[in-house]
C-alpha cells in the first residue's frame, strides 16, 4: 500500500483495482484479471484468514459496508491501523482519504494520497456490490446488513512474520484463508460454494498470499517513522472497588485507566490462584486523551473469607502489578459502596458528607447575607424618616 522509491504495492489490492475495470498491467496481475470472474474477484479482493494480530507490532487495513443505513451514517468506511494507532480514514460522505497522523505525511508523497483515494473511491461501490450478492445468496435483502474486510500483517518480536485475511457478514464470520494450510474455509453455509472456487485454483491462491506478504514489507518501512508514537508507554493506575448487592453477594471491579499502549491482561486471583474472571479485548475503551481503560468484574458472597487480588500484566511495568481486594473496615448499611486500594481518595459517604456541610454552609452565608442586608435596609430607613 505504501510505496517507498519504486516498490510496495501490495497484491491484494491490485485485485481491488482490477475488479472496479481499472486496467490490469500485462505481467501476472493482468493474467489474473483476466482469469477470475468478477463477483469471485470482489470477494478475493476484500478479506479473509483466521485470527487477531496479536503480535509486537501489526499494519492492519479493515472496511465496513451497510446496506440500508441511515442518511447520517457513511454507508462505507475504510481505515488502517498500525498497532492501535489509527493511520488513515476514508468514508462514503466525504470521499476523501484523510492521514490522522503526522507521521505518516512525511513516510508516503502526494502520489500516494491521489492513488489510494482513487482506490477506496471505487472501492466502495464495489463492496456494496459484494453486500448485494451475499444478502440475495442469503436470502436475506430487507433490512440493514453489513459487510466487513480484515486484511494485515503481525511482526513478533522474533521477526516472524503472519498474515491474515477475513470477510464477515452481519458480523459473523463468512469466509478466511488459513495460512498454514493454504486453503480457503467457509464460516457459513452460503460461503461454501465461494471457499470451492478458490481452492480450485491453487496457483491464484498461492499468488494471493505472497501479495499479502507484501503489507509485513510496508510495515517494516513505516515503523521508522511511527517509532516514537509507537514505543509510547504509559502505566496503568488500578484501582480495585466492592459494589454491595441485595441477595448477600457483592461485585468486586478492577479498574486499570491511562495505559498505552492498548494491549493489557487483567485477571482476578482468588488466593493467589487465576480464577475465570478476565479481561476480553473487547472490553478495553479509548480514552479522548489517546490512553485506554479497562474494567474486569468477580461477583462473590458478601461474608467470603477468601483473599482476591487483580493481577495486571502491561508492557509499560516492570514487573506484574497486584492490587489486593480490602474489606470494608464496618457493615455495609447502603445499597452500595467503594472501597479503593490503589489510590487514596473519599469514599462515597465521605463525598455525601462533604456535599451536605457545604449546602449547611452556602445556606447559612445566604440566610446570614439576608439577615445583614434587611437589617442594613432598616438602618437606611430610619435614617431616612429621621432626616
Amino acid at each position: 500500500m505504501f510505496e517507498k522509491a519504486e516498490k510496495l504495492q501490495p497484491f491484494a489490492h491490485c485485485w481491488h483495482r482490477g475488479s472496479r475495470g481499472a486496467s490490469c498491467s500485462s505481467d501476472w496481475r493482468g493474467d489474473l484479471c483476466a482469469k477470475m470472474q468478477l463477483p469471485l474477484l470482489l470477494l478475493l479482493g476484500s478479506l479473509c484468514a483466521q485470527g487477531v494480530l496479536s503480535g509486537n507490532h501489526s499494519l492492519r487495513y479493515f472496511t465496513t459496508t451497510i446496506f440500508g443505513a441511515e442518511p447520517s451514517i457513511p454507508y462505507f468506511i475504510a481505515v488502517v491501523y498500525l498497532d492501535d494507532i489509527l493511520v488513515e480514514w476514508f468514508d462514503s460522505h466525504t470521499e476523501r482519504l484523510e492521514p490522522r497522523t503526522e507521521w505518516v505525511k512525511k513516510a508516503v508523497g502526494p502520489d500516494y494520497w491521489w492513488d489510494r483515494n482513487h482506490y477506496l473511491f471505487f472501492l466502495q461501490y464495489n463492496s456494496l456490490s459484494v453486500l448485494s450478492t451475499i444478502m440475495f445468496q442469503t436470502n436475506q435483502t430487507e433490512g440493514v446488513h453489513t459487510y466487513q474486510t480484515m486484511e494485515g500483517c503481525e511482526i513478533t518480536d522474533q521477526n516472524t512474520t503472519f498474515v491474515l485475511f477475513k470477510t464477515a457478514f452481519d458480523r459473523a464470520d463468512f469466509v478466511y484463508i488459513n495460512t498454514d494450510t493454504m486453503k480457503w474455509v467457509a464460516e457459513m453455509p452460503e460461503a461454501e460454494q465461494i471457499a470451492q472456487t478458490r481452492n480450485a485454483n491453487k496457483s491464484i491462491t498461492d499468488q494471493f498470499l505472497r501479495g499479502l506478504h507484501t503489507l509485513c514489507d510496508d510495515l517494516r518501512f513505516l515503523l521508522p517513522f511511527a517509532n516514537q508514537t509507537v514505543q509510547r508507554k504509559d502505566k496503568p493506575s488500578v484501582r480495585v472497588t466492592e459494589r454491595k448487592l441485595p441477595n448477600d453477594s457483592m461485585t468486586l471491579y478492577c479498574h486499570a485507566y491511562g495505559f498505552h499502549p492498548r494491549r493489557i491482561q487483567m485477571k482476578w486471583l482468588k488466593n493467589g490462584t487465576e480464577t475465570q474472571a478476565k479481561l476480553e479485548p473487547e472490553e478495553i475503551l479509548f480514552n479522548p486523551d489517546g490512553t485506554y481503560q479497562a474494567i474486569v468484574s468477580l461477583n462473590v458472597t458478601s461474608k467470603t473469607q477468601d483473599d482476591y487480588s487483580c493481577l495486571v500484566q502491561h508492557r509499560s511495568l516492570e514487573e506484574d502489578k497486584t492490587v489486593h481486594w480490602e474489606r470494608s473496615p464496618e457493615p455495609l448499611t447502603g445499597p452500595a459502596k467503594d472501597t479503593g486500594t490503589a489510590q487514596q481518595g473519599l469514599s462515597i459517604g465521605g463525598i455525601i458528607g462533604v456535599v451536605l456541610a457545604l449546602v449547611v454552609l452556602v445556606f447559612a452565608v445566604t440566610l446570614g447575607q439576608v439577615s445583614w442586608q434587611k437589617r442594613r435596609q432598616d438602618t437606611l430607613g430610619e435614617r431616612f424618616f429621621n432626616t
